[in-house]
């Protein structure tokens, strides 16, 4: 076992410069070069689009986040006034204003305000006896 170990690590050098060299003998073709330099720029569009989709896709859900937040806010508003409508305080209120209700002790005071009775009437001129021209005149240069 420890000869199999051996006789591997002194080959192991030589594998390596082996298979260097191979690589370099593939390197000195044209075409070998050239579709790895197409390999190599295909895959740097295809990572470029997928960060742009990934950034995408963030703003997305930080965007709809913010939609869940406004809507719970929303939520909680609506469930406080349900509860505000269904308390006997806004009862009570609604039945004083609508059906003129008042409690057995309590005694209701109206208050009324004055109407004004003489109204001034502001006299209206008659132009429409006058031809065009002289209301026009009358407009610009006063009578």
């Amino acid at each position: 076992m420890l000869a199999i170990v051996s006789i591997a690590k002194t080959i192991e050098p030589i594998l390596r410069y082996f298979l260097l060299i191979c690589i370099m003998n593939v390197l000195n073709y044209k075409i070998t070069t050239v579709l790895l330099a197409i390999l190599i720029v295909w895959v740097g569009i295809r990572a470029w689009t997928v960060h742009t989709q990934q950034s995408g896709a963030d703003l997305q859900v930080v965007d709809m986040e913010r939609k869940i937040d406004a809507l719970q806010k929303e939520n909680e508003k609506l469930q406080r006034l349900a509860d505000y409508y269904k308390s006997s305080t806004y009862l009570e209120k609604q039945a004083r204003l609508k059906l003129n209700y008042k409690a057995p002790d309590e005694q209701v005071v109206f208050v009324y305000q004055k109407q004004a009775s003489v109204q001034t009437e502001i006299p209206v001129p008659v132009l429409a006896s006058k031809s065009f021209f002289a209301r026009l005149w009358e407009y610009f240069f006063g009578r």
